[in-house]
């Protein structure tokens, strides 16, 4: 089984993204219900084939060692196959937690190398997915 390994947000920030994808809602026409929003979360370090009572302790350790980490939403893009996400700013230390989490991860899990550090900027999807022709909107 796959396991990621997500952060949650503290309610204000929660309240903004919703807000943010309630005005989407308004713009776009394609509404399906199973994918019409992503829940407020930012997923961070990714394993293969691995049980969560073998990522919690390496997870665990690296987490206890930071009490907050505080984001600056930085752009709104788009992935290939019409995802929209809210990109944070890239900081040094939203980048060191990343390598650490997966480091950690890579203790006991395979983790694919599209969620290596320099190959993946977390990231907080909100929309999935979208028609192109509701953009123009």
């Amino acid at each position: 089984m796959n396991q990621h390994v997500s952060f949650i947000f503290d309610s204000k920030l929660i309240t903004a993204i919703r807000a943010l994808q309630n005005g989407l809602a308004d713009i776009i026409s394609n509404r399906d219900e199973q994918h019409q929003f992503i829940s407020a979360h930012m997923t961070v370090a990714m394993g293969n084939d691995v049980t969560f009572e073998k990522i919690v302790g390496p997870i665990t350790t690296v987490l206890n060692q930071h009490d907050s980490l505080p984001l600056i939403l930085e752009s709104v893009g788009v992935f290939i196959g019409n995802a929209i996400h809210l990109a944070p700013k890239p900081t040094l230390e939203l980048l060191h937690v990343h390598a650490e989490l997966v480091s950690a991860m890579k203790t006991v899990s395979e983790v694919p190398q599209w969620h290596y550090p320099g190959a993946w900027v977390p990231h907080i999807g909100i929309v999935y997915p979208y028609r192109n022709e509701d953009m123009s909107n």
